[in-house]
């Protein structure tokens, strides 16, 4: 089956708000040694430019920490729908 992995950490474009306590954590343990984070006191919005080789059904994971955030997804110019 055909996969696709893209890293959160690398938007091609976004509007987070960086703040140095909350970005401060240690990041050696993620994958490419960063993160993508936002500590504001609006809605941030991230972009990524994927292809695919072949249409079809794809699952789309997304790890977040969405403890006190609305997280939402969308794909293209589908609808945006909340990660549960």
């Amino acid at each position: 089956a055909e996969w696709v992995w893209v890293e959160g950490e690398k938007p091609t474009k976004h509007n987070f708000i960086k703040h140095g306590w909350y970005d401060g954590v240690t990041k050696e343990a993620m994958s490419g040694k960063e993160w993508l984070s936002h500590y504001g006191n609006r809605a941030g919005e991230a972009s990524y430019a994927v292809s695919v080789k072949a249409a079809g059904d794809y699952t789309l994971w997304v790890r977040c920490n969405s403890l006190f955030v609305e997280m939402d997804v969308r794909v293209g110019d589908g609808e945006w729908t909340p990660c549960d």
